[in-house]
């Protein structure tokens, strides 16, 4: 284990904690996801933009953001996971800020592609440090909770959805992991 020699504390205090990690991406999609029906409609309801408007600037949004993931790995891979994210976070926040100020469709579509690509940077770098953290833990406990798998689709899932998928969380093992009294291979 190394020390840092700036602060003397271990680099492992450095590290976050997998449900950090897990929680933020929860916010990150639960804000993917509740944007856009509201964008929607404050276009069309309030700025009476045309149907064709508003579908350009979602589809550029969704576009930025998952057609952007290539790219937003290699900048991680550049910069580091870390960097990356922050980035990713100050880029998001730049695009709600736009969206907010948005007054006709040109402002609309800057918005929404910046949101995006703040998400394409923010989610690789993510799943980066998602791996590493239950690497480590797994190492550690030898244990990979089916949980790691269901909290990304939480922020995507209608309310009435939850509890319909939330039990297969705890009731299915993981990858690796056995049904209690299953027994062991030869």
């Amino acid at each position: 284990m190394t020390t840092l020699e700036t602060t003397g504390r271990t680099a492992t205090a450095l590290r976050p904690a997998s449900g950090l990690l897990l929680a933020s991406q929860l916010v990150f999609n639960i804000g993917f996801y509740a944007v856009v029906p509201f964008l929607a409609l404050v276009m069309t309801r309030d700025f009476g933009l045309a149907a064709t408007a508003v579908g350009i600037v979602l589809g550029a949004r969704v576009f930025s953001q998952q057609g952007l993931f290539l790219v937003g790995g290699m900048i991680m891979d550049r910069w580091g996971a870390r960097r990356a994210m922050l980035a990713g976070c100050l880029v998001r926040v730049s695009g709600y800020l736009t969206l907010a100020m948005a007054g006709s469709f040109p402002l609309f579509l800057l918005g929404a592609v910046l949101t995006g690509m703040g998400g394409a940077l923010f989610s690789p770098a993510l799943e980066s440090l998602v791996g590493k953290a239950e690497e480590r833990r797994r190492s550690t406990t030898g244990k990979a909770p089916a949980l790691l798998r269901c909290l990304p689709s939480a922020g995507k899932s209608e309310p009435w959805q939850v509890p319909c998928w939330a039990p297969c969380c705890w009731a299915f093992p993981s990858p690796g992991q056995r049904w209690p009294g299953q027994w062991s291979s030869p």
